[in-house]
């Protein structure tokens, strides 16, 4: 199962972006099972756009992305400059149960909220109020 790491602080998130996904790409080429992407808070705004250009370039069957206060990269850790890391595999069968998983879970909400819309719950009679005695 070949693996790919990239770290760039680059502090344009376009280039950073172009750096780690050219090194992840040249390492373990296109179609990965699974990437993972993490961005310092300076690149946060752009998570969006990163997640879209890696999927876009990579074609993973799968990706998720999130902003850190740190990230973790090859050989180096960046905790308060602009950071982008990319982790990427080719995992074989280990994702398909996870997606499969991810597709019952949604089903299985969808239906619960249309039976919880359905339901007509009568309101509950106010309680009747007790006057105090003094003891």
């Amino acid at each position: 199962m070949p693996f790919a790491s990239a770290i760039s602080q680059h502090p344009i998130a376009s280039q950073a972006i172009g750096e780690v996904s050219g090194a992840v790409l040249e390492s373990i080429g296109d179609r990965p099972d699974l990437v993972l992407v993490t961005v310092t808070r300076p690149h946060a705004g752009a998570l969006e756009d990163i997640v879209s250009t890696v999927s876009a370039v990579l074609h993973p069957l799968a990706i998720l992305g999130c902003a850190a206060e740190s990230v973790l990269g090859p050989h180096r850790e960046v905790e308060q400059d602009a950071a982008v890391t990319l982790f990427a595999g080719h995992v074989g069968l280990v994702v398909i149960p996870l997606m499969l998983f991810h597709q019952i879970q949604l089903m299985v909400c969808a239906s619960l909220a249309r039976r919880y819309a359905a339901r007509r719950i009568a309101p509950a009679e106010p309680l009747a109020v007790v006057p105090a005695t003094p003891a």
